[in-house]
């Protein structure tokens, strides 16, 4: 979950509006530390996840094809090749 909603939703947000000059991502990424540290002391363990892991699991695409797999086939847990 970490994943899709952290790194694939919103740094990829982040990536393209900096990309379109539309924000500065360092602003961006700024306001999302903040948030970040805002929301951990709700309770839920995913911000602080996020904000604590110096190195954060991701998808790998390329790998998860030259593997022969597919995400949308299969078990949740062997769909795609993940690395950190």
């Amino acid at each position: 979950f970490a994943y899709y909603l952290g790194i694939n939703n919103v740094l990829g947000l982040i990536g393209a509006f900096g990309a379109q000059r539309l924000a500065d991502e360092q602003q961006l990424l700024t306001v999302l530390r903040q948030f970040l540290t805002e929301t951990a002391e709700l309770g839920s363990p995913l911000p602080a996840y996020l904000l604590e892991n110096r190195q954060l699991r991701c998808k790998a695409n390329l790998l998860t094809r030259l593997h022969g797999l597919d995400e949308l086939v299969g078990p949740v847990d062997t769909q795609s090749v993940y690395v950190t």
